[in-house]
């Protein structure tokens, strides 16, 4: 009989191997470390092997204590049944509807979808005979297809499962623990974005030449209110207060699942009026009477403009204008944001506040917390101001001066 000093010693593998306890009965160590004892017992000749329990919940004795009750039953002729081993799919599905379905917004669950569909490999494996090299192989083949970030964003998945399946019982380690460390990263990316003053009065004047009303609107409203281009081409009439001046970001549009308030300048305003005002015409063409920038080109009724049908407009002007009326930098749709968020921090306004307008959520603040209408007249001022400041820069006039005592808030 195995001693505790040998079960606890017995160390893992890369393969898993059975240790003799006696009587049909082996303590089997898996590559995750994991203990379980299993009984090996004969039936009309035929071998048969049965999972009792896993080690430290399942003592030695109780092992032995059930090896003995088995055996009874299979001289009495008792058919027994065998206990089905959990899956990582299974426990993959559990994590997703208890740890991320209830919180996150569908866009984000959407991504978590096609993130868990690299898996399959996975699926139907028992949980506790996962190894880290299996993790490793399956991430390994998403990087090496040239998706690095995606590799490693799934091996945060993978690992967000394994620790939901240690806290149940299912896994005795997370073997999936830090594995991202072990693959290659992308080379870092940044969003083209248009930031000296020369060249976003090149990019605010270049606006004026899109041809399409709908699309030139939409870029408008991307300069003036900085938003993601996912919440503005999602975006309804039911979501603009124009008695408020306000546009309230739903929930399931945006990352963090929770409500978002954008204070809308007299500029931006402006634009949502006429885009209203022609809404009956756009319906009779596109069959959409709720979103604000519906599709209309051959798209299917009631279809939003797409993210590359908006970009390849932004991206027009760059073979349409003379290369002296455009800015020296290129410029994408994120890349809005990154000017507002560059030339607010250099004119002065409050980091928090700007980071607010700009829905950024530190990972240590609770989405509890989050107040939509936190900092909600300092962010007025400062989305008016703004539209007026690049009004000037658009017009070649000075800008007017961050107030001093607006400059010191939340300092």
């Amino acid at each position: 009989m195995l001693t505790n000093t040998a079960i606890e010693g017995a160390k893992k593998k890369d393969r898993a191997y059975m240790i003799l306890d006696g009587d049909g009965l082996y303590l089997k160590i898996l590559p995750t470390g994991r203990k379980t004892w299993v009984l090996r017992y004969w039936i009309n000749g035929q071998e048969m092997k049965k999972t009792l329990g896993v080690y430290p919940i399942m003592t030695a004795a109780n092992a032995r204590r059930t090896r003995d009750e088995i055996k009874t039953k299979i001289k009495a002729g008792v058919p027994l049944e065998e206990p089905k081993s959990t899956t990582f799919g299974e426990i993959a599905e559990r994590w997703y509807k208890t740890m991320m379905e209830p919180k996150k917004a569908e866009s984000y669950l959407y991504t978590i979808r096609l993130r868990m569909k690299y898996l399959a490999a996975l699926w139907t494996r028992p949980i506790d005979e996962i190894s880290r090299k299996e993790c490793f192989d399956v991430l390994s083949l998403i990087s090496a297809s040239g998706r690095k970030s995606t590799a490693k964003r799934t091996g945060q998945i993978v690992g967000q499962i394994f620790d939901y399946a240690t806290a149940a019982g299912e896994a005795t380690i997370n073997v999936a623990a830090g594995l991202n460390r072990s693959l290659p990263s992308e080379k870092v990316r940044h969003f083209d974005a248009v930031t000296k003053i020369a060249d976003m009065r090149k990019l605010l004047n270049a606006l004026d030449y899109v041809d399409d009303f709908i699309f030139r609107s939409g870029l408008q409203i991307l300069a003036y209110c900085f938003v993601r281009r996912s919440e503005l081409l999602r975006a309804e009439w039911s979501e603009i207060d124009f008695d408020r001046a306000e546009w309230i970001i739903p929930a399931a549009h945006i990352k963090g699942r929770r409500d978002h308030l954008v204070p809308l300048s007299k500029q931006a305003l402006e634009i949502f009026r006429r885009l209203k005002k022609i809404s009956p015409k756009v319906e009779e063409i596109t069959g959409s009477a709720n979103l604000i920038l519906p599709a209309s080109r051959g798209a299917n009724t009631g279809s939003r403009v797409s993210n590359s049908t908006l970009l390849k407009e932004l991206k027009s002007l760059y073979k349409k204008l003379d290369p002296d009326d455009l800015p020296s930098e290129p410029m994408t749709l994120h890349g809005f944001r990154t000017m507002a968020s560059t030339f607010l921090n250099e004119s002065g306004w409050a980091k928090d506040v700007i980071e607010c307008e700009l829905a950024h959520l530190e990972e240590n603040e609770s989405r509890e917390a989050y107040n939509r209408a936190m900092y909600a007249p300092e962010r007025r001022l400062m989305m008016q101001w703004y539209a007026d400041a690049l009004d000037a820069v658009k017009a070649g006039r000075d800008i007017t001066p961050v107030p001093e005592n607006i400059k010191n808030m939340h300092r």
